[in-house]
């Protein structure tokens, strides 16, 4: 059984790895609009948001399916 304390470790470290994936792939969106009309990279900068959200989202909704079954009265959902 996990503890409150282990719950609340691991979903700050989980929230901290969201919170870094939306900032890489906030600046990648910068970076394709600074090249939108000064340079060319803009398929490259598509080919890495492609995959920041391909190998971010199945962690990120494997958390939330982590920490929901966690929760007594969830049913081991999440919305």
């Amino acid at each position: 059984m996990l503890f409150r304390s282990e719950v609340a470790e691991e979903a700050c470290f989980q929230l901290g790895v969201a919170r870094d994936y939306i900032n890489w792939i906030g600046a990648v969106a910068r970076a394709m609009a600074l090249n939108a009309t000064h340079g060319q990279d803009n398929f490259e900068l598509v080919g890495l948001c492609q995959f920041l959200t391909d190998t971010s989202l199945p962690g990120i909704e494997s958390s939330i399916s982590e920490f929901a079954a966690m929760v007594p009265d969830s049913g081991g959902t999440a919305q």
